[in-house]
């Protein structure tokens, strides 16, 4: 009971994971993301998914992003980004409009993710 009420609990169990556009990836079918995701080199450390969704927006429709650490060539840490969009079309007009901007104090490059 919480303030008089009775509270029931139950588990959820909706699968949110059909709604991950990454999905099909994960079952084995790395060609439904071939040439539509892009990987962006060189952010600022303190951006996060929101500012690179914004960033590519005019590109076209963005499924999914991300920003992470991760470690670079030369020991120290940097941060890339991921953009998934709705086309492949999409994704090469980001390319072609966003390589070698400045966003934010730092130039950014963006190349096509390639799928290992």
């Amino acid at each position: 009971m919480l303030d008089g009420r009775k509270i029931i609990i139950r588990e959820d169990r909706e699968d949110f994971s059909l709604h991950d556009p990454r999905r099909k990836m994960k079952q084995g079918d790395p060609q439904a993301l071939q040439n539509r995701r892009i990987v962006v080199w060189n952010l600022p450390s303190h951006v996060r998914w929101q500012e690179l969704k914004d960033l590519f927006k005019e590109s076209g429709n963005i499924l999914w992003t991300e920003v992470r650490n991760v470690r670079a060539r030369d020991g120290g840490e940097t941060v890339m980004g991921t953009v998934l969009f709705e086309s492949e079309e999409d994704a090469r007009r980001a390319v072609e409009r966003m390589r070698g901007k400045n966003f934010l104090g730092r130039i950014i490059d963006c190349r096509f993710d390639s799928l290992r």
